[in-house]
C-alpha cells in the first residue's frame, strides 16, 4: 500500500500480501485496487515507526465501522487486524464472499445505498488513551452490509465482506478508552476490492497470471542484477591489483637482471615466466 511516510497497510490472504494496482495518494488519502477471492479469509497488517502519541485505527468494511485498533505511545506500530472480538476470547474472522442476488425489486437494495460496497477503509486518529479497568469482553460486532442486490444492478459482479470462521485468543485483550485529539483523521487508507476477472476486464490488473506476479519477479531480477554487478566489479578490481603486482615483479626482475653480478646472465631466460590472468582473475604460470 502506498505509505504516507508514517504508516503502511497491507492486505494478506493465504499468508501472502495481495498485489496492489493503480496506487494513488491525494492529500492524506492513500488508495489502491486489490483482487478478492470469494471464500478466502484475509487480514490487514498495519506497520509504522515508534509513535509518541496514542493512535486509533478505525476499520470500516463496505461502509460499516466494525472495530478500532489502538497503539500505545512509545511503541512501534505492528498490528494484525483479522476480525472482530466477541465475548472474552473469540475472534470472528474477515473473509471475502459473493453478493446475494435477487430479482425481487421490493427487497433489492438500491445501488445508491451500496456506494461503499467493495471497500476496506482504515482511518488513523491521534488519541489520548486510558485503560478501561474491569472491562473484559466485547459486545457482538455490528451487522455487516449483506443486503441482496438486484440481478440487473451494476453491483452484481462485486464481492462483499462477511465473517467466516473463528479463532480463539490465548492472550486476553486489554481495553482502552480513547479521547480524540484531532477533529478529523490525519491519515486514511482505502483498498478497493473486486473479483480478479473484473479488474482484468477493466484493465486494472494484468491479464496473465505471470504478469500478475510481475512486481515480485521484477524485484527478484533487480536483486540478481545488483549481485552480478557487484561480483563483476570485485573481479575487475582483483584483476587490476594482480596486474599491478605483476608489473612490480617484472620491474624487480629487470633491476636484478641489469644489476651486474647479482644474477648470472645465463639464468635470465630460465627465470622469466609469462603471467596469464583469465576473466575470473586466476593466475596461470606457464614457463616460456
Amino acid at each position: 500500500m502506498p505509505s504516507n511516510n508514517n504508516y503502511t497497510f497491507k492486505v494478506f490472504a493465504d499468508g501472502v500480501a495481495l498485489n496492489e494496482y493503480e496506487r494513488e495518494v491525494r492529500d492524506n488519502v492513500c488508495s489502491c485496487w486489490i483482487a478478492s477471492d470469494a471464500g478466502k479469509s484475509f487480514y490487514i497488517h498495519w506497520t509504522g515507526p515508534v509513535t509518541d502519541v496514542g493512535l486509533k485505527c478505525t476499520v470500516s468494511l463496505d461502509g460499516t465501522i466494525l472495530r478500532s485498533q489502538i497503539v500505545l505511545p512509545g511503541r512501534a506500530i505492528d498490528s494484525i487486524i483479522k476480525g472482530c472480538m466477541v465475548g472474552t476470547s473469540t475472534l470472528k474472522l474477515f473473509a471475502f464472499s459473493k453478493v446475494s442476488l435477487t430479482d425481487d425489486e421490493a427487497i433489492a437494495a438500491p445501488d445508491q445505498n451500496l456506494s461503499e460496497l467493495g471497500t476496506i477503509e482504515l482511518c488513523v486518529t491521534r488519541v489520548q488513551l486510558t485503560k478501561s479497568e474491569g472491562r473484559t469482553s466485547n459486545a457482538a460486532p455490528p451487522k455487516l452490509n449483506d443486503a441482496a442486490i438486484h440481478e440487473r444492478s451494476k453491483k452484481m459482479s462485486m464481492h462483499r465482506i462477511t465473517f467466516q470462521g473463528t479463532e480463539e485468543l490465548t492472550t486476553p485483550y486489554e481495553f482502552y478508552t480513547a479521547r480524540t485529539l484531532e477533529s478529523v483523521p490525519h491519515a486514511r487508507f482505502v483498498f478497493k476490492y473486486r473479483p480478479r476477472e473484473f479488474l482484468r476486464a477493466q484493465g486494472i490488473a494484468p491479464e496473465d497470471n505471470a504478469l500478475d506476479r510481475a512486481p515480485e519477479n521484477v524485484m527478484d531480477d533487480q536483486v540478481l542484477d545488483v549481485q552480478d554487478a557487484e561480483q563483476e566489479e570485485q573481479n575487475r578490481r582483483e584483476i587490476l591489483e594482480t596486474q599491478r603486482q605483476m608489473q612490480e615483479l617484472q620491474a624487480r626482475l629487470d633491476r636484478l637482471q641489469n644489476g651486474g653480478g647479482a644474477v648470472k646472465r645465463e639464468v635470465k631466460t630460465e627465470l622469466l615466466a609469462s603471467f596469464v590472468v583469465d576473466a575470473d582473475g586466476v593466475i596461470d604460470l606457464t614457463a616460456d
